[in-house]
């Protein structure tokens, strides 16, 4: 009698269509007028960013996002590992990356940019959300 396993079958696979993405960072390291702040949130294939510098919003806009975009954004956050800086890292750039679907929340990443490793890993979250963001550009 022959076992089989086959790779991937108890991993939870992401819904596109009920997938959901909250990023946003802000600047701790200046004053609040100098401040620039970023919300993306995404919603199945919608996705609404606003921007915020020095205490004016300059960007408030909703986009559909393409079936790649959307994939390459799932398949990138999906990658990424589940991370918090440390607790006596204060100041400076913050961001917070949060996903799942219908299921649940999948991962979470809260980090501020202290050192070189979280800064390492606010360019992947970065990154991994680019699709997303290019399609504010067209």
């Amino acid at each position: 009698m022959a076992v089989l396993t086959l790779a991937g079958c108890d991993e939870h696979r992401i819904d596109p269509d009920s997938f959901t993405l909250t990023y946003s960072t802000s600047n701790g390291a200046v004053a609040p007028t100098y401040q620039r702040s970023t919300s993306l949130e995404i919603d199945g294939r919608e996705a609404h960013l606003v921007v915020t510098e020095k205490g004016e919003q300059t960007t408030d806009q909703t986009v559909e996002l393409s079936s790649d975009a959307l994939q390459q954004v799932i398949t990138s956050v999906d990658a990424l590992d589940h991370r918090d800086s440390a607790s006596d890292c204060a100041g400076g750039t913050t961001y917070t990356l949060t996903w799942g679907d219908d299921s649940g929340t999948l991962g979470k990443q809260d980090v501020r940019s202290c050192n070189e490793e979280d800064r390492n890993a606010a360019d992947q979250a970065r990154t991994a959300i680019e699709p997303a963001l290019s399609a504010f550009d067209s």
